[in-house]
């Protein structure tokens, strides 16, 4: 799952030319054999900068996300085209190995996402998130029904269950 997630924010390029070097350096030897350590390595090579923190997030601390969806209504604009209102909530925790949590600043990218009655995505883009509560304006083309943060749970969530709402008229 964290590959996939990892795949999604950095490139399926980046993730595949970590996995080749990490094969051309290491397959077909004997010990000592390659560490997921050593996994992180070929990938924090290939990572954009801005995207260095999800190692910190995903491999090195126990890191749990609080994201809520808390409202979302749309209005349609005069070109048929209809505007979606999300307002959101999210907290980022560590935690240590006893259980132990502590809020840490929020600092990252963040799926949105709006989807209509089928479920198929309007919008689904990545959008920084700095604050415990942000508001974001999106156009879809087609009647929106439910829209909320990282729809696709791709953070580990203490609920995901409260990640969506349903889109109401304005």
């Amino acid at each position: 799952m964290v590959m996939y997630a990892l795949q999604d924010y950095i490139g399926e390029d980046h993730v595949s030319r970590a996995l080749a070097a990490l094969v051309k350096d290491w397959g077909f030897q004997g010990p000592p054999y390659p560490t997921s350590a050593d996994l992180v390595k070929y990938l924090r090579k290939e990572t954009p900068a801005e995207f260095q923190y999800l190692y910190d997030d995903w491999f090195e601390n126990i890191t749990i996300f609080d994201n809520r969806a808390v409202s979302a209504n749309y209005s349609q604009l005069p070109n048929g085209k209809y505007e979606v209102h999300i307002s959101v909530e999210a907290k980022k925790y560590r935690a240590d190995g006893k259980g132990q949590e502590h809020l840490v600043p929020l600092q990252g990218l963040v799926d949105i996402g709006v989807q209509d009655s089928d479920g198929k995505f309007l919008y689904l883009q990545k959008q920084k998130i700095e604050q415990e509560e942000q508001a974001f304006t999106v156009t879809v083309d087609r009647l929106p029904n439910q829209a909320g943060i990282d729809p696709l749970i791709k953070l580990i969530d203490r609920n995901p269950d409260d990640n969506i709402v349903k889109v109401q008229k304005q």
